[in-house]
């Protein structure tokens, strides 16, 4: 059994190596600063990501010892991430590449790893796409319920096709701002196809998709039947989703301001104990969107994605 343990937390790892761009992906707008962009890889170009990559930057861990074990596992990752790819649903609210942040060296034509877990900016068939937190703090009068649809109606899709998602968080939600803004969820099926390959050689490193967790994550680890771990992975997807909302509308990740946790550890632990019935209403959202969203935190059986659909419809 992998362990949870939080005080074995370690930082995330920073690979250094280059990436290689297209022209079109190193298209910045003007006047941003500092420079940052996005790579977006399909099923075709996924497997020339560097097996460290994989193993620490999309599974948000850190090898404790470089071993065999560790080099081999990756391109088994890799095949199951293109088998799922291949099964996507085809729709525009699911991005069927895979989106990993990257960041521009100022004045030189280079551009070196970043993380997955604040996708800023990418470029998306050639649309500029920016992740939905980014995109609210410069559009801050844009309503939200239709964006909010758009991704409760593609989580609807995945788990139909019974695909999960599991790594649900603003980070990868992303927004096309040419034109009307359309919200895609990115990086479907990273966590869980990282976790099924993930050696025994590596600990649990904290990043902000912590912060959207269901306390019940960790009762995954107990359950060995195939159609119980889909069905808490559905249930998961849904948490994490409600909790997005939250941060969509607050403008924040939960529990950002709440001086009581001043560090991520503090807020994570807090999360996986209490969960997030201790969030405020944040002012703009509609109460009966806030009751979904205390319904899925209080664990309420009859809660589903339908629940959350027909309430951002009835507030378009």
């Amino acid at each position: 059994m992998k362990s949870t343990d939080l005080r074995h937390v370690m930082k995330p790892y920073n690979p250094s190596a280059a990436l290689r761009v297209t022209r079109a992906m190193q298209h910045q707008v003007k006047g941003e600063s500092p420079l940052s962009g996005c790579a977006l890889y399909n099923e075709t170009t996924l497997s020339s990501l560097p097996p460290d990559f994989l193993l620490n930057e999309l599974s948000h861990k850190r090898s404790v010892m470089s071993n065999l074990e560790d080099t081999q596992c990756a391109p088994k990752i890799v095949q199951l991430i293109v088998d799922q790819l291949k099964r996507l649903p085809n729709d525009d609210s699911i991005c069927r590449e895979f989106a990993v942040e990257q960041e521009a060296v100022p004045d030189r034509d280079v551009r070196v790893e970043g993380t997955m877990s604040d996708i800023t900016n990418a470029v998306f068939n050639g649309k500029w796409c920016m992740n939905i937190l980014v995109f609210l703090s410069r559009y801050p009068h844009a309503k939200r319920a239709p964006l909010i649809l758009q991704i409760a109606n593609g989580m609807k899709l995945l788990h139909e096709a019974d695909i999960v998602h599991r790594s649900i968080f603003p980070g990868n939600i992303l927004i096309n701002d040419t034109g009307a803004p359309f919200a895609m969820l990115a990086n479907t099926g990273i966590y869980p196809a990282v976790q099924e390959f993930l050696p025994t050689t590596v600990t649990v490193s904290l990043s902000e998709h912590d912060l959207y967790k269901s306390p019940k994550s960790n009762d995954l680890e107990e359950i060995t039947n195939t159609i119980e771990k889909l069905q808490l992975n559905k249930k998961l997807d849904l948490y994490s989703l409600t909790v997005s909302i939250y941060s969509i509308y607050e403008g924040a990740a939960p529990f950002q301001n709440d001086r009581t946790l001043p560090g991520l550890l503090q807020k994570v632990t807090y999360v996986m104990l209490q969960g997030h019935c201790g969030l405020q209403k944040p002012v703009v959202m509609p109460d009966g969107l806030w009751d979904v969203l205390q319904r899925c935190w209080k664990d309420d059986p009859s809660m589903t994605i339908d629940e959350v659909i027909r309430v951002c419809e009835a507030n378009l």
